[in-house]
């Protein structure tokens, strides 16, 4: 695109279109990974966590997720490969829980957190086909100016509640030793 002589009509009329809407496969991928959160925290509370410990987390978490989103809404591929990696992780992760939970409100967590994490990672395929996508490789100039807020504000929604559902999940995933009974040599 010429800017600094004379511009074709059609480029003018580019520059002055509205930009596009994202697409409802990231709106998907956004109340999924909101969904999941909350049944995390619906499952396990925040009772046990230090203040300090769950306000780093939370706001650790939320400036990477604006980071993140940022980067996956603007088609940036590094941060793409990266959204990929978190769920190929995330898919591996929901499947381990669901073949070593014992307790029967786990399953029901697991049953559901699994099949979530998977539409989760379909509606990003779907996303990352869109024409939305590839409007913004192609003209990531013009993509700045798309509106992207309400999306980001889902993702520091989901920053912050995997800020606290982590904290929550590592102080209660810390493994309790038995008591020594009578007799019984401990060593350390």
């Amino acid at each position: 695109m010429n800017l600094t002589g004379p511009q074709p009509q059609h480029e003018i009329d580019e520059l002055l279109a509205p930009a596009p809407r994202p697409p409802a496969a990231i709106w998907v991928v956004a109340w999924t990974w909101v969904g999941i959160h909350l049944l995390w925290l619906a499952q396990t509370g925040i009772d046990d966590v230090p203040t300090g410990t769950l306000l780093f987390g939370v706001l650790l978490s939320m400036g990477f997720m604006t980071w993140a989103c940022t980067g996956v809404l603007r088609a940036r591929r590094g941060r793409m490969v990266l959204a990929w990696v978190f769920m190929a992780v995330a898919v591996t992760g929901a499947i381990m829980e669901f073949w070593e939970t014992e307790d029967a409100l786990d399953v029901v967590v697991a049953l559901v957190v699994l099949p979530a994490t998977l539409v989760s990672a379909g509606a990003l395929a779907l996303y990352q086909r869109s024409a939305w996508y590839l409007w913004n490789r192609e003209k990531p100039l013009l993509a700045r100016s798309a509106p992207i807020a309400h999306v980001i504000v889902l993702g520091l929604l989901v920053g912050a509640l995997s800020g606290v559902s982590a904290n929550v999940r590592m102080e209660s995933g810390e493994p309790q030793l038995p008591e020594p009974q009578p007799g019984e040599v401990v060593v350390p």
